[in-house]
């Protein structure tokens, strides 16, 4: 509960200071982006090292929470044709390789490979991370994931759907599912979700 009440003291700051300044809908997007940008791809680079620390892979990962449903729509921009598509209201978080110089723990990871999972659900999220039942929806969710990593998250953001998930580039890159070393929950848990602030 602790955890929701800093989101909700945070955003309150922010709503005070738009509500004297004159709140607009311009302001109100101001608001979203520094909370939680929606229909955004957001990039932090993440050290996944193995349970000892002996072996790390750097890795990029990517979060997208879908205020609207994204299905391919035959642009050569547009959501790969494999990939149904990305429902509204979930949490999106594509995977990729950061540095192959920097590839010590997930060796069979190459450029040309991605893990992409969408989360429907708040129950599925926490369920698949670990993480405790402590929020209603996936916005509030995803503000908190946002907010613990803001620093981040602010560097890298793009409303275009990323390269790995084009339809013009669907040959050039292909999924991976069962990765050796790499588990969701565990990149989820540790280096994301868990305690967050």
């Amino acid at each position: 509960m602790k955890k929701v009440n800093k989101i909700f003291g945070f955003a309150a700051v922010l709503l005070c200071g738009l509500f004297f300044a004159g709140c607009s809908e311009e302001d109100s997007k101001v608001l979203d982006d520094l909370t939680g940008p929606s229909d955004t791809w957001c990039t932090m680079p993440v050290t996944y090292a193995s349970e000892n620390g002996s072996a790390s892979t750097t890795l990029n990962v990517s979060f997208y929470y879908a205020s609207k449903e994204v299905k391919p729509n035959g642009l050569s921009t547009g959501l790969r044709s494999d990939i149904e598509s990305i429902p509204e209201g979930s949490i999106s978080v594509l995977v990729t390789l950061g540095s192959v110089e920097t590839n010590f723990l997930l060796k069979t990871l190459a450029k040309t490979q991605y893990l992409f999972k969408s989360f429907g659900s708040v129950s599925e999220l926490t369920s698949e991370s670990n993480t405790p039942y402590e929020y209603s929806n996936m916005k509030l969710f995803w503000k908190a994931i946002y907010l613990k990593n803001r620093d981040e998250l602010s560097k890298d953001q793009n409303k275009g759907i990323p390269a790995q998930l084009q339809s013009s580039t669907q040959t050039a890159y292909s999924s991976v599912s069962n990765l050796e070393n790499f588990s969701w929950k565990r990149l989820l848990a540790t280096y994301l979700l868990n305690n967050l602030e």
